[in-house]
């Protein structure tokens, strides 16, 4: 399996090279979308990524691409990507995230055979609670040793 990624700042993965291939940066989303079988976005939601999976990007996919979104339902075309699903110009889709929360009883999502849905809940893992509590507890600990905390939300990048 060959595996590429999409950064704003490509450096960030230079220590992921054995496992990346490739990494793409933003105004190569559709140069990434024609050359994958599989898109997952994990994208987290701000300005700057509202609809960054757009209807050129959706339309650049294979017709054998799947896309999964398991980051904000606003950062991708909605409208695009169940007219590309209907129209079955791409595989399929796996979708824990939607534009409107809760999913609308009228979208056309529930009706897709080649659409996949979860509730919201892709970051449930058997561990997570467990993992969340104790990077709580190291980042107290960190606090209280006057250290860097990790995970730092940066706000200056909405996330």
């Amino acid at each position: 399996m060959k595996v590429v990624a999409l950064r704003r700042n490509t450096t960030l993965s230079e220590a992921d090279q054995d496992i990346v291939e490739k990494v793409y940066t933003p105004d190569q989303l559709t140069e990434l979308m024609s050359a994958s079988d599989y898109v997952v976005a994990a994208t987290p939601y701000t300005p700057s990524t509202d609809k960054l999976i757009s209807a050129a990007a959706i339309a650049a996919m294979k017709p054998n691409g799947v896309f999964v979104n398991v980051g904000r339902g606003k950062c991708v075309d909605e409208e695009a990507l169940i007219d590309a699903l209907q129209a079955k110009r791409i595989r399929g889709a796996a979708l824990d995230v939607f534009a409107k929360e809760p999913l609308p009883p009228d979208s056309p999502l529930w009706d897709l055979p080649n659409v996949f849905m979860s509730p919201h809940n892709a970051d449930r893992t058997k561990e997570f609670q467990y993992e969340s509590m104790e990077l709580f507890v190291q980042n107290v600990q960190r606090y209280m040793a006057g250290e860097e905390l990790l995970n730092v939300c940066d706000k200056s990048s909405g996330y």
